[in-house]
This record gives structure tokens, sequence and C-alpha cells, in this order.
């Protein structure tokens, strides 16, 4: 049975709805169907993405986000797996 689940450095009830982060920069923690939404959006926008991406590419993309765009990154993933969680998200893509 699941106690909680790790938000940044806190811990949270399952179901809540976690306000702020670990710095306490007041951002709200997203779903994280929403947070793929705006990610690949981002992606589709971003300069310096490829037309056959690879995983670098997608991997400078995801640091690229931690240092511009913090606040997309603000979802529940288990652990530190962010990157692997938004890694899948645009592996699997469908791109036009």
């Amino acid at each position: 049975m699941r106690r909680g689940t790790v938000v940044g450095c806190r811990t949270h009830a399952p179901g809540a709805v976690a306000q702020g982060d670990a710095e306490g920069s007041g951002g709200t923690v997203r779903t994280q169907a929403d947070a793929k939404a705006l990610i690949i959006d981002e992606w589709r926008r971003w300069p310096q993405r490829p037309s056959k991406p690879t995983d670098m590419d997608m991997f400078h993309f995801f640091v690229w986000l931690q240092r511009n765009k913090e606040d997309l990154l603000r979802f529940r993933s288990a652990g530190d797996k962010k990157w692997h969680v938004v890694h899948g998200w645009l592996s699997r893509h469908e791109w036009p």
C-alpha cells in the first residue's frame, strides 16, 4: 500500500496537490498528462530540434528545460526519474 508520494524533498498524501517545491518558488505540481502536453508543445517550438532527433538531442532538450522552463518539470514521478518519463514521451510521440 502506498503511503505517500515524494515530490521534490517533501512527502504528500496520495491525491494531494503540492504547492511549491523544495526551493519554495511557489509553483504547482502538474499532472503528468498536463506536463506531457506542455513539454511536447515546447519540444515542437524548440529551435534546436532536428528533423530526426536522437536520444542525445532529447537529453539536450531536457537539460534546456531544467535551465529555462523548470516549471514544466514539476510533475509527479517515481524518485528522480523525470528524464526517463520525458524521454519516453518524446520517443513515443508521433511526429508529423
